[in-house]
């Protein structure tokens, strides 16, 4: 077990929170849950089914959204995590 400075034992960095992967992974399996829902309700072609494909549809983009930011946070994670853990000998310039 090695020590930092003030005497206290050093964990190993870790990156990032496995609760926004868990969240990526949930919001894909529920895309896919949708776009089966959708094509039923398209190959139906009835107005209702098409009025319920507009909402699941929505719901889709919501939830394609709140994993593009999901990503975006994870990547800002990686980068600071990169910056502070890793030597700066090491990084490519342009990264």
């Amino acid at each position: 077990m090695s020590s930092g400075e003030n005497g206290q034992s050093k964990s190993a960095p870790t990156f990032p929170d496995q609760a926004m992967y868990d969240t990526v992974q949930r919001l894909f399996e529920e895309n896919g849950s949708l776009l089966h829902r959708i094509r039923a309700h398209q190959n139906a072609g009835s107005s209702g089914d098409l009025e319920r494909s507009s909402s699941l549809i929505q719901t889709l983009n919501k939830n394609i959204l709140q994993i593009v930011g999901t990503y975006e946070a994870i990547s800002e994670q990686y980068i600071a995590f990169m910056q502070q853990h890793v030597p700066k000998a090491t990084i490519p310039a342009g990264s």
